[in-house]
């Protein structure tokens, strides 16, 4: 999925350096045949976006270039969907997709109630081991000891932190309230159905 990910990537790239190396063709032949002032420095102000927006392009293909090379770097994300397992459940996965959110919301498709809440999603250029420490760490917790592929654990979100940041070194944000939002609406709704 990466290597589809990365050639879909590199084509839209592509498209987009055509279309800004055709606009900034125009635009210099433009300029070199306008007199008037105002529109040579309206031109050369179009022709710097165009040029800020291609230097993003490069930026862009060094990603490309770097994830395709590393086939280890990836994001590990802690989650969790209380609507369908409880508290203190989490799936603690990782993904080498370019848009690890694009994972997130796979998993929280139509075979659970709810979508699932994001409590960390750490970049890490050796994914696998930082998701290995994790599962080795909250081993004990393992809700399916038969199934290693399946990798939801009853733990505590605080030594989750502690383990992330035991071995990161960036500064990892995670998030220890699940905002559940679909979950706690659906209970207020039964809650005043209820009175009714």
């Amino acid at each position: 999925k990466l290597q589809k990910e990365i050639r879909e990537a590199r084509a839209k790239v592509e498209k987009e350096r055509r279309h800004f190396t055709a606009a900034l063709q125009k635009l210099e032949l433009r300029l070199n045949g306008e007199k008037n002032l105002e529109e040579r420095e309206s031109l050369q102000i179009r022709i710097q976006e165009i040029s800020d927006q291609n230097s993003k392009l490069d930026e862009e293909e060094r990603l490309l270039d770097y994830r395709e090379q590393n086939a280890r770097a990836g994001y590990v994300y802690v989650i969790s969907n209380i609507g369908a397992f409880g508290e203190g459940v989490f799936k603690i996965g990782m993904t080498r997709r370019l848009e690890p959110m694009e994972r997130v919301d796979e998993l929280g498709d139509a075979s659970v109630p709810f979508r699932f809440d994001v409590h960390a999603l750490v970049f890490s250029d050796d994914a696998p081991t930082l998701e290995a420490k994790l599962h080795a760490r909250f081993a004990s917790g393992r809700l399916n000891k038969v199934n290693g592929r399946k990798e939801f654990f009853r733990a505590d979100l605080k030594e989750v932190e502690e383990v992330i940041r035991a071995n990161y070194d960036a500064v990892v944000e995670v998030v220890h309230t699940a905002p559940a939002e679909q979950y706690r609406e659906s209970l207020l709704l039964g809650q005043t159905t209820a009175k009714v």
